[in-house]
This record gives structure tokens, sequence and C-alpha cells, in this order.
């Protein structure tokens, strides 16, 4: 929690401010629909915007209103390296 209030981007605490050992700790047997509908939309938000920004990550994420460092590591925790640099 310390972390998560000294490196986030605002006053509040978002899951992308956790470590990822916390993010990719197991919370059950299987994502909920709600959880698994929630990832894939965040995952085509983000390649949209990489998409309309060109591939310019400050731009992408400020059209997503994300600190840059916020977006690396929603960018990490999803796997969508690959996707957006190759």
């Amino acid at each position: 929690i310390e972390r998560a209030v000294v490196l986030g981007a605002d006053d509040h605490i978002h899951p992308e401010d956790l470590p990822d050992e916390v993010l990719e700790a197991e919370h059950g047997p299987e994502p909920s629909t709600f959880q698994a509908a929630i990832t894939a939309t965040k995952k085509r938000l983000i390649v949209d915007a990489y998409a309309r920004a060109e591939g310019d990550h400050q731009i992408a994420a400020a059209a997503l209103d994300l600190h840059p460092n916020s977006l690396h590591r929603l960018i990490r925790t999803l796997g969508l390296k690959d996707q957006l640099t190759g």
C-alpha cells in the first residue's frame, strides 16, 4: 500500500499502482465473466489509443487520461507489449 501511495499518479490508489505480484495473484479458479470483460475492454482501449496515437506512448497515455507510468504497468500486466511494438 505504501508503494501505491508513493508511486501513484493521483490521490487514489488504482490497480495499476499495485505491484505486479498482487495483480497477478490468483483470486479464484477462473476470472469471472465480469473480470474477463473488464480485461478485454482495457486491452481494446489501450490498443485503440496506441493506434490513434500512431505508437506514441505519451499521446496514448494522455488520450486514456493515464499517467505514462500507469500505462506502462497496464501494458505489462495485460501482456500487450509484443502486440503494441510488433
